[in-house]
């Protein structure tokens, strides 16, 4: 976990919001997780709400096995996981709204985890 913060306020709000404290989430943090510069530059890159974040996202589904891996240990197989998964990944105003539950105040964290509890 330490790896994946920045020192920010924000940053560990953000990761105490996706964190539901269990096994599965440390074994899809790993799965995420490479090691290398890269992957710290891109966890950067989804923290700022720029555009950049966008095509972030669009660069990180690239239908390769390594994609499909990652995305199998996030999904859940519910129908509910699947239409939070199509609105991150469909660049709309639908995807925005959801990721900026995560960059606003803890109360707005709790209640996106209580909302979706299985993406966390």
């Amino acid at each position: 976990m330490l790896t994946l913060d920045d020192g920010s306020d924000k940053t560990r709000r953000v990761m105490s919001a996706l964190h539901d404290g269990s096994a599965k989430y440390r074994r899809v943090m790993s799965a995420l997780h490479d090691g290398s510069a890269k992957y710290r530059r891109v966890m950067s890159a989804l923290h700022d709400g720029s555009a950049k974040n966008r095509r972030v996202m669009s660069s990180l589904h690239d239908d390769s096995v390594k994609y499909r891996r990652v995305m199998s240990a996030l999904h859940d197989g519910t129908a509910k996981k699947c239409r939070v998964m199509s609105s991150l990944h469909d660049g709309s105003a639908k995807y925005r709204r959801v990721m900026s539950l995560y960059y606003l105040y803890p109360l707005r964290c709790t209640l996106f985890r209580r909302r979706f509890s299985t993406v966390v």
